[in-house]
C-alpha cells in the first residue's frame, strides 16, 4: 500500500494517477476542508474519468498537524509520497506556512520512522537550494545562505526538507527532489499556473527574473525512476531548463496565440509597483498582488543544474515550451 499527501495539488494529482496507471494499491490523505477541482482537470488531461480515479483511491481523513491521523493513516503503509504543502509569497500566511511545511513534514517523518515506512519521498524545491556562488549554476551542493533567502516559503522549504534530514539520520529511506516552478496541465488560477492565465488576459509586462521549470510529468516520471534505482537518502535538483521571464512568457502567449509581454520592468517600477498594491490593499482589503518577497523574487537571476540525475539515471526532461503547449491544449 502506498500513502500520498498533496493528491488535491498540482504534483500529487499527476502522481496520483501515474501511481494508479501503475496498477498500484494508492491510499490518500485529505484534510476535510479540501477540494478535489483540479484533480479533476488532471483527469480530464489524461482523459481519465472522475469518479473511476476517485473510486480506486482509499480516501482517509487526515491532517498533517495531527500526528494521530498520520499514524492511522501510515496503517499497512510500505511507501510515502509526501506532496502536500502551502506555497505563497504573501506575509499574512508566514504562520500557515510554517505550520503546514516545516511542522506538518517533522510530523510525517516522525510518523513514518514509527510506522516503519520502508521508503519515504519528499517533494521539496529549488527554495531549498542555496545561492548561486560567482555565477555558477545551483545544484544539490550550494550551500545555503540564510542572509540572502528571499521569502518565508523558500525558507520553510529548507526547513522542512531538514525534517527530513534529521529522519534519515535516524533510519529513514528517504528521496529527495527538488523541482523547479512546476508546469503542466491543472488549475490556472492556483500557484505557478497563473502565469498562463494572466498572460490568457493580457499582460504587456515582464520581469528580468531567470528561473529554473519542470513539466509535472517530469518529476512523477523522475520519482519512480529514482525509487526504482534505490536512490536513497539524496537530493535531487529536478530542473528542465532555466529560462528568462521574457523566453517563458513567450512561451505561453505562443500556446495562446497571444501577444508576447514587450515592457521590461526593472527595480525601481517593481518597487512603485508593491507600493500602489499595498495602498490599494489598504482601501479594498484584498492582499497585494505584488509583496515585498514577490518584488524581491522578480528580480532575481538562477541557473540551476540538474546534471546529478541525468548523470545518475540518463533522465531525459521534456522541453518547458513543448509542456506549455500540451497544458494549454
Amino acid at each position: 500500500m502506498i500513502l500520498i499527501t498533496g493528491s488535491s495539488g498540482l504534483v500529487g494529482g499527476h502522481l496520483l494517477i501515474s501511481l494508479l496507471r501503475k496498477g498500484e494499491n494508492v491510499r490518500a490523505l485529505l484534510r476535510s476542508s479540501s477540494r478535489l477541482d483540479e484533480l479533476r482537470l488532471i483527469c480530464h488531461f489524461y482523459n481519465e474519468e472522475f469518479d473511476s480515479i476517485y473510486n480506486k483511491v482509499e480516501w482517509v481523513e487526515g491532517d498533517l498537524l495531527n500526528k494521530t491521523s498520520l499514524l492511522q493513516a501510515m496503517s499497512d503503509v510500505n511507501r510515502v509520497y509526501h506532496c502536500a504543502a502551502v506555497v505563497s509569497f504573501g506575509s499574512s500566511t508566514a504562520n500557515t506556512l510554517w505550520d503546514t511545511n516545516v511542522a506538518g513534514t517533522r510530523n510525517m517523518v516522525e510518523a513514518a520512522l514509527e510506522s516503519s515506512i520502508k521508503s519515504f519521498v519528499f517533494v521539496s524545491s529549488i527554495g531549498a537550494l542555496g545561492t548561486a556562488i560567482a555565477g555558477k549554476p545551483v545544484d544539490e551542493e550550494t550551500p545555503w545562505n540564510t542572509a540572502n533567502v528571499s521569502s518565508v516559503y523558500t525558507n520553510s522549504k529548507y526547513a522542512s526538507e531538514q525534517e527530513v534530514w534529521k529522519g534519515i539520520a535516524k533510519g529513514l529511506q528517504a528521496i529527495i527532489v527538488n523541482p523547479g516552478i512546476v508546469l503542466g496541465a491543472g488549475d490556472f488560477t492556483k500557484s505557478s499556473l497563473q502565469l498562463i492565465e494572466q498572460i490568457r488576459k493580457g499582460m504587456p509586462f515582464y520581469t528580468r527574473q531567470k528561473s529554473g521549470y519542470v513539466d509535472v510529468g517530469d518529476v512523477c516520471r523522475a520519482i519512480e525512476l529514482l525509487l526504482e534505482k534505490e536512490l536513497y537518502n539524496q537530493r535531487f535538483v529536478l530542473v528542465a531548463e532555466s529560462l528568462t521571464n521574457k523566453e517563458l512568457f513567450t512561451f505561453i502567449a505562443r500556446a495562446l496565440n497571444k501577444r508576447p509581454p514587450f515592457i521590461a520592468v526593472g527595480k525601481t517600477g517593481l518597487k512603485i509597483a508593491c507600493f500602489l498594491n499595498t495602498l490599494l490593499s489598504k482601501v479594498t482589503g484584498k492582499p497585494p498582488l505584488i509583496t515585498p518577497e514577490i518584488a524581491r523574487s522578480a528580480s532575481k537571476q538562477t541557473v540551476y543544474s540538474s546534471d546529478k540525475i541525468i548523470n545518475a539515471t540518463g533522465f531525459v526532461f521534456t522541453p518547458i515550451e513543448e509542456c506549455i503547449k500540451k497544458a494549454v491544449q
